[in-house]
């Protein structure tokens, strides 16, 4: 072939019709100037012939569409069975934060009790008056706006404790 020829694909596709008007035109004009393309077209007009004919055409059963259309009447979507795994995994997300909060509320009140019991318990009366004492004089010489007299106004009086 020569340089100005047009190549197999090209060719292919003129034969098959994929190509706009303009591009027909083109290529037609040039096939009937040019042997080389004439023989072309030919081997590949013989070749499509040739694939077509070498298949011969299947006929599906007369019971294979009605069967089918059975099949997937019949086939009704089971309910999907949510296993404990499947379960845990759906939720994992939000039980770990959940859990971790209640753990930090729990070890606080905990605490709390807990030191609580044990000031109560090692501390003579002469102490408790004591911590008591200091405990007044930081919350009573902090200025009015201050966080510690905001913490001061919310824990109970002397004779509530």
């Amino acid at each position: 072939m020569k340089k100005e020829c047009i190549n197999p694909e090209k060719l292919s596709a003129f034969l098959d019709g994929e190509l706009s008007e303009q591009e027909r035109e083109n290529i037609k004009s040039h096939v009937k100037d040019c042997p080389l393309c004439q023989k072309e077209a030919q081997g590949l007009t013989k070749l499509t012939e040739l694939l077509n004919n070498s298949f011969l055409p299947i006929e599906p059963s007369p019971y294979f569409i009605p069967g089918l259309k059975q099949k997937i009447e019949d086939n009704e979507p089971m309910p999907a069975k949510i296993t404990i795994n499947d379960w845990i995994s759906r939720i994992k997300h939000s039980l770990v934060p959940i859990g971790a909060t209640a753990l930090i509320l729990l070890s606080f009140v905990a605490g709390n009790r807990i030191g609580n019991i044990l000031y109560q318990k090692s501390s003579t009366a002469q102490e408790r008056e004591i911590y008591t004492s200091v405990e007044s004089s930081i919350l009573n010489d902090s200025p009015e706006s201050s966080l510690t007299n905001t913490y001061a106004n919310l824990l109970p009086e002397e004779g509530e404790r």
